[in-house]
């Protein structure tokens, strides 16, 4: 039996905290981090994003293109309190979670006997972050982890995305695919031959519709992907 899991992820999660706290900084453009000009982005809200700012970018250059946005220093102590009530949630759901973030985990439910699928799950956790919380959260569901985390950034913000063994050529031969997400965008070539020849998850044909230019993934992507390690696995609540 394919395995199922989930990427969760939550939507600009720093700037989201502060949009749910501040209501006068909804549906403006909020940026989260150093607010010196030597300071960096951690966060940045989606009406920030349709400027140009985005995470890791220097503050001085984000202030250039985003003038008239709130820049705000980071609150880590209430980011970890809102984060510790969404992990609460997702504990009820599965046992076998690997946090990979303050604000991101992947959620193994292949033996679950409460969903009937992994659709059915996601729903759940999406409907008890917003209602309990407030905020969104998108969420990837495939056969493995790679896969799980590429679906999960595909319809954000609130998105909800299923890659499965028939429709994970579609999902590849799509070029929103390669658009929407950035490290696919700048090393196509390379992630196609790692999918390929590494993980076997599309056909070697495949290959014939690349062009010959490009380097393999290294071998540790393939054991950093197909890892079965996991941080957290408890007795669910």
């Amino acid at each position: 039996m394919d395995r199922l899991i989930l990427h969760v992820d939550m939507d600009a999660f720093f700037a989201s905290v502060e949009q749910l706290d501040n209501k006068e900084f909804r549906g403006k453009p909020v940026i989260v981090g150093g607010i010196s000009e030597r300071g960096v982005v951690s966060t940045c809200s989606y009406e920030a994003r349709k400027y140009g700012v985005h995470s890791a970018m220097p503050i001085f250059i984000a202030r250039k293109l985003c003038p008239h946005g709130i820049y705000l220093r980071t609150r880590m102590l209430r980011y970890k309190e809102v984060s510790m009530k969404v992990f609460n949630i997702l504990k009820e759901v599965t046992n076998i979670i690997e946090p990979l973030s303050i604000d991101e985990a992947y959620l193994d439910i292949t033996n679950s006997s409460d969903f009937e699928c992994g659709i059915e799950a996601a729903n759940y956790i999406k409907k008890r972050v917003l209602k309990e919380i407030g905020l969104t959260i998108s969420i990837g569901i495939s056969y493995n982890k790679f896969l799980a985390k590429l679906a999960s950034d595909y319809n954000k913000p609130n998105g909800l995305k299923v890659i499965t063994p028939d429709n994970k050529q579609d999902f590849f031969d799509n070029e929103k695919t390669f658009t929407k997400h950035s490290t696919l965008r700048s090393r196509r070539t390379q992630y196609i031959r790692f999918l390929t020849v590494y993980l076997q998850i599309l056909p070697f044909s495949t290959l014939t519709k690349l062009p010959e230019n490009g380097k393999i993934c290294h071998k540790r992507e393939k054991s950093r992907e197909t890892s079965e390690k996991t941080y957290y696995k408890g007795e669910k609540r």
